[in-house]
């Protein structure tokens, strides 16, 4: 098994870096822009994941990113493909109500599709007992996993820890909820 690598064309640590702090500073209606082209650009930066759709409208829902899944090395196996990839570029924490829409978003997508990545700087609400934290712990018994990635995930990503890493980090983490 071979671990996902950086793409040779990959948006420099610099830039990303960049990217974030713009995203940190943006106001409005382009603080979600800001946030979802800073994932396009991390999540393209590894062998192996490639965006099949931005901003997908399916026939209730729309969908940031949806990014098909070639890796078949930890998290990565089980994830099947597409991966969803929601930006919430919010002030205050995600709650369980928008965890519930995420879990409903995989399953209408496609039997494979058994993970998605929440982007919420500023965290999830509750606990392994209660709120946003139970439903993903209760998702994970059903066979969905939601990984989440606050604004030290991607402050870690940006400065060059691979962002592979990161959610493998995520990944365990999370099967202890």
């Amino acid at each position: 098994e071979v671990a996902p690598r950086r793409s040779s064309d990959a948006a420099s640590t610099q830039s990303l870096a960049k990217r974030l702090s713009e995203v940190l500073a943006a106001e409005g209606t382009n603080k979600g822009k800001a946030l979802e082209e800073l994932m396009a650009d991390l999540f393209t930066s590894l062998d192996g994941l490639c965006i099949l759709k931005r901003n997908a409208r399916l026939s209730a829902e729309e969908l940031d990113l949806v990014i098909k899944n070639d890796l078949n090395t930890g998290f990565w196996r089980i994830a099947g493909s597409p991966l969803i990839i929601e930006c919430k570029n919010w002030s205050g924490k995600v709650g369980a109500r928008e965890i519930s829409v995420l879990i409903e978003k995989l399953q209408a997508l496609s039997p494979d599709a058994k993970a998605g990545i929440l982007v919420a700087l500023n965290g999830i609400t509750g606990d392994s007992y209660s709120d946003a934290m139970l439903k993903i712990r209760e998702a994970r018994q059903r066979g969905r996993y939601v990984l989440v990635l606050e604004r030290k995930d991607l402050e870690d990503a940006v400065s060059g820890i691979s962002l592979a890493q990161v959610i493998e980090r995520k990944y365990d983490a999370m099967v202890l909820i």
